[in-house]
């Protein structure tokens, strides 16, 4: 068996070398290295991009075959001179247009973002240039153009080859594929939650004095420079709550963004702490030192970062939305993403009723391992598939 995997889906992303994409990729190609029998493994990748150095040590560890790819076309060079019987990618979506024919192909869709939720009317203040600001009229003033020509471009992956598996990560993701796109066939389509990722040492609680924050003294928000994660509305509900009432003795920890024209118009802005991302060992530290994480995202096709503060206890409010109460269960308390008001409600009562944050602690932990033995089981079978 020859299976060629594309390790692009792990390389950065315009600015972001760290993804949600990239790390899910990482962590397949780890188990599929690890656990392969009777395998041969190619990988293809951008030769001018970072890939991480884990990534290679496996690579040369395993004597693993890296090709370079620049253009998606090479792809196709690539199964025209290497006889390979499978391909796997990550993230499918920059490869709509090509061909395999009959050739196996497997694929994750992670989430149908751009179709169920191609707009907000904040988005406009997440706008860094005029390319933002025309992007954002565009899509509100030809929003069914909008979706039809990206169920166009998920229509051209679909039909890259004619022998597909497709891996979905939730089945609120599967049924919403479905729904959008009735020629799929379910027999074709595998919920598999994305897999746990990789434990990292979490970097010492003293890092909490460059945050000049003390341990559970602060809310935490993260992804703020992202209007999807909608932390518009939620920093808006902070403030406000903040005015209201003055003895509130908690700060919110802003992560993503440093400075940003969406914020500045705050009443109680020494309370809040503005800082741009952090690595995976430092966010580590923070989900278990906040006194609660606060995640009011607008879309997801599974939702890791609810799940990582969940597994410390650090009680979680949330969005009530697509594949979020699929995954977090009874383990969160729920908002609705669009309510402001509701937003205060759900912090109020986690700051005033300790019966409240006590319980959404312990059920936390609760899901979060349940959730876990899933991830690990459906890991295996992800694997399988692609190596037998």
């Amino acid at each position: 068996m020859r299976i060629l995997f594309d390790l692009m889906a792990t390389q950065a992303i315009g600015e972001s070398k760290f993804h949600g994409g990239g790390e899910y990729a990482k962590i397949v190609f780890e188990h599929l290295v690890r656990n392969k029998r009777d395998v041969e493994i190619f990988c293809f990748y951008n030769k001018d991009k970072y890939l991480d150095r884990d990534i290679v040590k496996i690579i040369k560890d395993n004597q693993l075959e890296l090709l370079h790819v620049e253009r998606k076309e090479d792809i196709q060079k690539i199964t025209s001179t290497i006889k390979i019987d499978r391909i796997y990618f990550a993230l499918p979506y920059q490869f709509y247009g090509l061909n395999f024919g009959d050739l196996e192909f497997i694929y994750t869709i992670h989430g149908l973002r751009a179709i169920e939720m191609p707009t907000d009317r904040y988005e406009i203040r997440y706008a860094k240039n005029m390319r933002d600001i025309a992007k954002y009229g565009y899509k509100n003033i030809f929003k069914n153009r909008y979706i039809s020509m990206k169920k166009n471009q998920f229509r051209k992956i679909f039909q890259i080859s004619t022998n597909a598996k497709i891996i979905i990560p939730s089945q609120h993701t599967k049924y919403s594929l479905l729904h959008n796109f009735p020629e799929l066939r379910q027999d074709q389509i595998y919920v598999l939650y994305s897999p746990r990722k990789n434990t990292v040492p979490i970097n010492d609680n003293k890092k909490l004095l460059d945050f000049a924050l003390e341990e559970k003294g602060f809310f935490l928000l993260i992804s703020a420079n992202l209007w999807i994660k909608n932390s518009f509305r939620a920093i808006r509900a902070f403030d406000q709550l903040l005015s209201d009432f003055p003895e509130l003795n908690k700060k919110l920890l802003v992560l993503g963004i440093e400075k940003d024209k969406a914020f500045k118009k705050l009443i109680n802005r020494d309370r809040f702490v503005f800082h741009g991302y952090v690595e995976r060992d430092v966010l580590e530290m923070l989900y278990k030192s906040a006194y609660c994480f606060i995640y009011p995202t607008l879309n997801e096709g599974f939702g890791y970062p609810p799940l990582e503060s969940m597994k410390y206890g650090t009680p979680v409010i949330c969005s009530a939305i697509t594949s979020i109460t699929e995954i977090c269960q009874d383990g969160v308390i729920y908002f609705n993403p669009f309510s402001i008001e509701e937003m205060k409600t759900r912090i109020l009562q986690l700051l005033f009723e300790p019966s409240i944050y006590e319980r959404y602690s312990q059920k936390g932990i609760e899901v979060s391992k349940r959730v876990a033995v899933k991830q690990d089981q459906m890991l295996v079978r992800l694997v399988n598939i692609i190596s037998k």
